[in-house]
C-alpha cells in the first residue's frame, strides 16, 4: 500500500496493489476510486479520473438522495485510515461529512479491500447519523447514492473504448451501447431504472482488433437496492454515468445504513448476464425456431475472481401460457475448475422434447 501524492497534484492518494489490480484512491475527491489497473489485460475500469481536482470521474462517488448534484460529499476531503496490510490482505477506511443541514452530521464511511489471490475489489459501507443529542424527534431520512464513471479504457489515457453496458429488469437485461464521440442517449424515463431485477450491473467493452473483450460488473445488496440510473445524453462523448439509489431510510442519532457491494472485472466475455459472489457470467445461444428433438448449443461463460470448483446446471423450462405454470427439467451439469480472472467457455445441448416456448436456465452450484 502507498499513501502519497502519485499524481503531482498536491494531494495523497491511496494505492492498493495485488497480483490482478492497481487501486487508486482519491482522498481529496470525497474518496473516490480514480484509476483501476486491471493488470492481466493492461486496461483501466476508471480511465475518466478524477483527475487532479477534477469534480467528474472515478468510482463509488458518494451522493444522498435528499441532495442534488453535485452534493456535499463528491468533492469533500475525506478522513483516510490504513485498517490492515498484511501479506494477505489491505484494507483502507475513508470518511467524509456532510457539510450542510442536517448532513453537517451525516457521515459516509466506506472501507475497500483486495485480497491476495482475487481480482475483485470489496466495498462495505457505512452511512451514520450522529449528533450528540438525545432527542428521538431529531432524525434524518435520506438514502445512500453512488455515482460511478465506469470506462474501460487505456491506462494513463482519458481514452475508453467502445463498449456495453448490462443491467437486469424485470423486462429483460437492458443491453445499452456506447460509442466514444457518438451521440449516444438514453431518454427512457429520464434515466431512471425503476424496476431492477437483480442485485449486478456492468459493462463489457470491445477494444477491437484481435484484443478480447474486457469489462466489469458491480454486484450489490439487492434487497436494499431503490432503483438504477444512468445518465447518458448525445452531449456526453466521452462517457455516461453509471448509479444506483439504495432506499431511503430514517436516522436517529447513532443510527447507521449499511451495505456491501464488489467489483469483479472480466476478460473473454462477450456479454453479461449475472453476477455474484465475484462470479460473472454469460449464457448464448443462436436465436431458433427448433423442431421437437432437435439439440440447440447453449454456450456458458464464467469468470471468476478467485481458484474455487463449482457445477453448472442447465434446466429447460417450458412455459405453459394458458395455465400460467411451468415445468423445468434438468438436462445436464458439468463440474468445472475455476482459476482467478480465468475464464472458462462450456457448451451444453439442450434437447427440445415439446412443442411450446422454451427458457434455458443456468444455476452455478457451490461457489466457494
Amino acid at each position: 500500500m502507498v499513501h502519497a501524492d502519485v499524481d503531482g497534484d498536491g494531494a495523497k492518494e491511496i494505492v492498493l496493489e495485488n497480483a490482478f489490480l492497481k487501486v487508486t484512491i482519491e482522498p481529496s475527491s470525497g474518496g473516490r476510486v480514480a484509476r483501476v489497473v486491471y493488470k492481466p489485460a493492461g486496461v483501466d475500469l476508471a480511465c475518466f479520473g478524477p483527475y487532479r481536482g477534477e469534480r467528474p470521474g472515478g468510482l463509488f462517488g458518494d451522493r444522498i438522495t435528499t441532495q442534488s448534484y453535485p452534493g456535499d460529499y463528491l468533492d469533500t476531503t475525506a478522513e483516510a485510515t490504513i485498517l490492515e496490510q498484511t501479506p494477505e490482505r489491505v484494507r483502507v477506511r475513508l470518511k467524509s461529512r456532510g457539510r450542510a443541514g442536517p448532513a453537517s452530521n451525516l457521515f459516509i464511511e466506506k472501507e475497500f479491500e483486495l485480497v491476495r489471490g482475487r481480482s475483485s475489489l470489496g466495498i462495505a459501507a457505512a452511512m451514520s447519523y450522529v449528533t450528540g443529542k438525545t432527542d428521538p424527534s431529531d432524525t434524518v431520512r435520506t438514502g445512500l447514492w453512488w455515482q460511478h464513471i465506469l470506462r474501460v479504457g487505456k491506462v494513463g489515457t482519458q481514452t475508453g473504448f467502445r463498449c456495453r453496458y448490462f443491467i437486469p429488469l424485470t423486462t429483460g437485461i437492458l443491453s445499452l451501447p456506447f460509442v466514444p464521440q457518438g451521440r449516444n442517449s438514453f431518454k427512457r424515463d429520464n434515466g431512471y431504472m425503476r424496476n431492477p431485477a437483480r442485485g449486478w450491473i456492468g459493462t463489457v467493452a470491445y477494444p477491437g482488433g484481435d484484443t478480447p473483450p474486457v469489462g466489469a460488473a458491480f454486484t450489490l445488496d439487492y434487497a436494499k437496492l431503490l432503483h438504477y440510473y444512468i445518465c447518458m445524453d448525445p452531449g456526453m462523448l466521452a462517457y455516461p454515468t453509471l448509479e444506483w439509489y439504495y432506499q431511503r431510510v430514517t436516522l436517529r442519532d447513532g443510527d447507521s445504513f449499511s451495505t456491501k457491494a464488489l467489483l469483479t472485472p472480466c476478460r473473454g466475455l462477450q456479454e453479461i448476464t449475472g453476477s455474484r459472489d465475484g462470479l460473472t457470467g454469460e449464457l448464448r445461444f443462436e436465436q431458433a425456431k427448433p423442431t421437437v428433438g432437435q439439440a440447440l448449443p447453449v454456450h456458458i461463460g464464467l469468470a471468476s475472481d478467485r481458484t474455487r470448483r463449482v457445477t453448472v446446471e442447465l434446466a429447460d423450462r417450458l412455459l405453459t401460457w394458458h395455465t400460467g405454470r411451468h415445468t423445468t427439467r434438468v438436462v445436464g451439469t458439468k463440474t468445472l475448475s475455476l482459476e482467478a480472472d480465468t475464464t472458462v467457455h462450456v457448451a451444453m445441448p439442450m434437447v427440445v422434447k415439446s412443442p411450446g416456448t422454451h427458457v434455458a436456465v443456468v444455476r452455478v452450484l457451490g461457489t466457494d
